[in-house]
């Protein structure tokens, strides 16, 4: 299936998700994609920094089963 519209090289470089790539140190969404599941608690953490996300943190971010399907959330 063709998409519909393709955001320009320019613009897509300019999104929120291109920025915390960036900052992740991730190239491509692949990339980030493979990190969140083989290192969800530092994916979170930098999330929560970026995302600029008010609160407290205590603990783990996941409480149980640390794979999607089945997480728990704290």
């Amino acid at each position: 299936m063709k998409p519909l519209w393709t955001p320009s090289p320019e613009r897509a470089a300019q999104t929120r998700l291109a920025g915390f790539m960036k900052l992740a140190g991730k190239k491509s969404y692949d990339d980030l994609h493979a990190w969140s599941v083989n290192d969800s608690e530092a994916f979170w953490n930098l999330l929560w920094e970026f995302a600029g996300v008010r609160g407290t943190r205590k603990g783990p971010a996941l409480t149980r089963k640390n794979e999607m399907p089945g997480a728990q959330w704290k």
